[in-house]
């Protein structure tokens, strides 16, 4: 099942060797929409923002069946 992350920072330690502005704003709760697979200790994850999607990980089965926000 995959879970919108609200505060979405949890999901920096997946994203600390990206240097995506788009990304960033995301963790910070300027912009954009954070997907995880568990909201405790996530191991995979999408941050949406505009039309960019980030994957850190190896996408799960979940992530086809999640609708991107429209």
């Amino acid at each position: 099942m995959v879970y919108e992350m609200k505060p979405p920072g949890k999901l920096a330690p997946l994203f600390e060797n990206w240097q995506e502005t788009l990304i960033w704003s995301c963790l910070d709760g300027s912009m954009g929409r954070a997907f995880a697979t568990d909201c405790e200790n996530p191991e995979s994850a999408r941050i949406i923002t505009a039309d960019f999607s980030f994957l850190p990980e190896r996408p799960t089965m979940s992530w086809p069946h999640c609708i991107s926000p429209g």
